[in-house]
């Protein structure tokens, strides 16, 4: 089965993993090997280098920058593993929500979910990541579907 690739701007990624003024490709690169991903190819597009990572096939909080930077940064002690929480939502906001599934696509899609996401601002760099996740997601977990 083909490994995931993300494509992510070097600068920002350097940026949001809080590296050295001098951090290097080859700096990434030894990351990457030590981690357990790829750097696959380096290219450049619209006057800014764009890195292309191979990651494994299970790891889907890899599928976009900030999930891959938060866990470089777990991963090199420069802070702590996140600790996420299910929240059950109160019978007012329970008893609004809803989600449907139309017949026709339930024999497409046996299993369906969905996230309510409070409290997140998008900037148009943030925004286009998540797009960019969903639809990593697609292609990886719902295989297309």
């Amino acid at each position: 089965e083909k490994m995931p690739v993300i494509s992510v701007e070097r600068d920002l990624l350097f940026k949001t993993l809080a590296v050295p003024a001098d951090y290097s490709e080859k700096d990434f690169d030894e990351l990457c090997f030590e981690f357990g991903i790829e750097l696959d190819e380096v290219l450049e597009e619209d006057g800014k280098e764009i890195y292309k990572i191979d990651l494994p096939a299970n790891r889907y909080d890899l599928l976009c920058l900030e999930g891959l930077a938060r866990s470089l940064r777990v991963f090199t002690n420069k802070e702590p593993a996140p600790v996420f929480n299910v929240v059950t939502p109160s019978p007012e906001v329970a008893a609004q929500t809803e989600l449907v599934v139309k017949k026709e696509t339930a024999q497409v899609r046996r299993f369906v979910v969905a996230a309510i996401l409070r409290n997140i601002s998008f900037d148009e760099h943030s925004y286009q990541s998540f797009i960019d996740l969903q639809e990593h997601l697609h292609r990886n977990i719902c295989r297309e579907r």
